[in-house]
C-alpha cells in the first residue's frame, strides 16, 4: 500500500520543471520584447501584446513538461519520466508532446496578457 503523501507529491518534480520552464521563457521573451521591441512604454497596449507573445513562446516549450506530468500524474504504475517520455515518443512522436496544447493556447496567453498589463 502506498502512503498518502507519497501519492500527493507524485508529480512535483515534473511540475517544478515545466514552471520552472514556463517562467524562464515568459519573463525573457517578455523583457526582450517589452525592452527592445516596445522601448519600455507603460501604455496597456505595450504591456499586453509582449506579455500574450511571450506566453505562446512559454507554453510552447513548456508543453511536453505539461503532457509528461499529466501522464506521471494518472500513472497507477512506478514509470520515471524519462521512461513516460520514451514511451511517449514511441507511440505517438513528437506530436504526442503536444496533446492538449490548444486549450491551453486559449487560456495562459490571454490570461498572461491581462495580468501584465493591470500590474
Amino acid at each position: 500500500m502506498r502512503s498518502p503523501l507519497r501519492e500527493y507529491i507524485k508529480g512535483l518534480g515534473s511540475s517544478l520543471g515545466r514552471e520552472a520552464f514556463y517562467t524562464l521563457f515568459h519573463y525573457s521573451t517578455y523583457r526582450y520584447l517589452k525592452d527592445d521591441f516596445f522601448l519600455g512604454q507603460l501604455q496597456q497596449e505595450a504591456t499586453f501584446l509582449p506579455a500574450f507573445i511571450a506566453g505562446v513562446v512559454a507554453i510552447t516549450v513548456s508543453q511536453p513538461f505539461e503532457v509528461l506530468r499529466s501522464q506521471l500524474s494518472l500513472n497507477k504504475g512506478s514509470e520515471s519520466f524519462a521512461t513516460l517520455g520514451t514511451r511517449c515518443l514511441r507511440q505517438f512522436g513528437l506530436h504526442g508532446f503536444f496533446f492538449g496544447f490548444v486549450p491551453r493556447l486559449v487560456r495562459k496567453p490571454i490570461n498572461s496578457g491581462i495580468c501584465w498589463s493591470i500590474v
